[in-house]
């Protein structure tokens, strides 16, 4: 049987989320404009948009470029005389007068990524404005690297297809009794020419959550196609519904069965009815729900 298709994790040149699937048996290629920090071979220098023909990849990772998304950005957008005119009224900031059509291009590689013929995807970005949130939609879900025991905070907002949300596997408490404190390092970095470099590099522990989490494989044997990831003995269907098992976990249809299907219908007629008005479901030729009248 072949092999299952790599990863693709897109805008990252870090390595720190492609790694993490790597370490878990996937074949994971990072792809950005930007050369890698890792390994060259699992390296795709290129605009990701050049890369996402249907069938070529199992899961996508993206972190499209989120600088004119941030709400803490949002500052910049408009000119700062105007912040109590409606949005339509007020003029653009002067310092940055082309920031709403930076901020348009972004979202269009947001909304192209999250479009992408690929399965399972997750786009990651700082917490969003309010206008970022009306062209690319709400996000699922917003998670801290506390959450996974590192001792920082660094909000990753999640936009997630077909895959579930991250579970936290630590509390802020715990994450204090162990380190003593924690940081936000990415606010408390000195100015300098790799600032917006330094600041935008993800954190491990959520790469690893993520890896975990929507991996489920062990690095020592490759999953096939065919069949599902590796799961523990002890899942069971209900489990695996969840964030704690593999990947491509079994879907389920949940759909409510409208009354005619619950009905047993024979693959012959049957003769004329004798039931009360015809109402038995059984044997009439458009069956009728039974009242609470009916025998």
């Amino acid at each position: 049987m072949a092999e299952l298709l790599p990863i693709l994790v897109a805008c990252e040149y870090s390595d720190t989320v492609a790694s993490a699937f790597r370490a878990r048996g996937f074949d994971a290629y990072s792809c950005d404009l930007r050369p890698t920090e890792g390994d060259p071979r699992w390296h795709i220098q290129d605009d990701v948009r050049n890369h996402l023909q249907a069938g070529r990849w199992l899961a996508m990772v993206a972190h499209p470029y989120c600088t004119y998304n941030t709400l803490a950005g949002i500052r910049w957008m408009y000119h700062p005389d105007d912040t109590a005119l409606p949005q339509a009224d007020r003029r653009r900031h002067p310092k940055f007068p082309n920031r709403m059509r930076d901020f348009l291009e972004g979202a269009l590689l947001f909304q192209d990524l999250m479009a992408a013929p690929i399965e399972f995807i997750g786009n990651e970005n700082s917490k969003p404005h309010g206008l970022a949130m009306s062209v690319l939609g709400r996000p699922t879900q917003t998670v801290q690297p506390y959450d996974f025991g590192s001792p920082f905070t660094k909000g990753a907002t999640l936009w997630l297809k077909n895959l579930p949300a991250l579970v936290p596997t630590h509390t802020k408490a715990e994450v204090i009794a162990v380190h003593g404190k924690i940081e936000a390092r990415c606010h408390l970095m000195p100015p300098g020419p790799d600032r917006e470099k330094e600041r935008s590099r993800f954190d491990p522990a959520i790469a690893a959550a993520m890896a975990q989490q929507w991996g489920g494989t062990s690095s020592k044997r490759k999953p096939r196609a065919g069949r599902r990831l590796s799961c523990p003995p002890t899942c069971s269907p209900r489990t695996r519904s969840r964030s704690s098992c593999a990947l491509p976990r079994p879907r389920t249809d949940r759909r409510k069965r409208t009354w005619p299907d619950r009905i047993s219908r024979p693959s012959t007629p049957l003769g004329p009815c004798a039931c009360p008005a015809r109402r038995c479901g059984t044997c009439a030729a458009r069956p009728m729900r039974p009242s609470k009248w009916s025998s």
